[in-house]
């Protein structure tokens, strides 16, 4: 039997390293792939994706090399938005359908409404803003060395989401699990529009945490993972 294969899509400013302690705790039937975007990480040397589709068809064309095994996907916060896209992007163009979606740290995309464009700002006031928005040490930013291989990587990332729009789709047909944090701030009216774009059952968990909650519960994020593909 073939092993399921789990690919895992970061968050704004993130890169494949940050699932690399989940993979420790997945079954053995599950192959945890992180995809690491462009213009970072072992892809630093390639141009950051001009806008949120050229980052799905290049996440896409990825998962499609994989199309004889049986496939899941996980994103957290952007990351969610990009397991959407990806998802009828892929049933679309290569006829592929996944197992199971699993949507972290984020609303759905129906209830996308962009409060404030911050990709543009000067880099002392885009610093503040994704200090405030929280979930980035203070440290990345006080190491000029890092801040300044850092910074890129998330502006982009930041105007990537800022160029999103959302597009109506047929409702997925597979099994979908929501992930939030009980600090988050989540109204959960919105959280809940989840189940309405899916003919598959459609789960919430809540985990101890802020908006970042996913990296410090890896073992219940795991063992959810684990009975959704087993």
């Amino acid at each position: 039997m073939k092993k399921i294969k789990l690919f895992c899509l970061p968050y704004a400013g993130g890169s494949a390293m940050a699932y690399n302690k989940l993979r420790s705790y997945v079954n053995v039937n599950i192959d945890l792939i992180p995809l690491e975007l462009a213009g970072r990480g072992s892809r630093f040397n390639e141009p950051f994706y001009e806008s949120f589709e050229n980052a799905v068809s290049d996440i896409c064309s990825i998962i499609a090399k994989h199309q004889d095994s049986p496939i899941a996907i996980l994103g957290h916060s952007m990351g969610a938005w990009l397991v959407f896209e990806t998802y009828h992007q892929l049933k679309k163009k290569y006829s592929i359908e996944p197992l199971h979606l699993f949507f972290s740290g984020n609303y759905p995309p129906t209830e996308y409404y962009l409060e404030e464009k911050i990709s543009f700002l000067s880099d002392e006031n885009f610093k503040d803003k994704i200090l405030e928005l929280g979930g980035t040490p203070k440290e990345i930013f006080d190491n000029e060395e890092i801040c300044n291989a850092f910074l890129p990587i998330i502006r982009s990332d930041y105007q990537m989401v800022e160029s999103y729009e959302y597009k109506s789709h047929e409702k997925m047909a597979c099994d979908i699990s929501i992930f939030y944090g009980d600090k988050e701030g989540v109204n959960q009216n919105q959280l809940e529009k989840w189940k309405d774009l899916s003919f598959g059952k459609c789960e919430f968990y809540e985990f101890n945490g802020d908006h970042f909650f996913l990296f410090q519960e890896f073992r219940k994020i795991a063992t959810i993972i684990n009975n959704n593909l087993a």
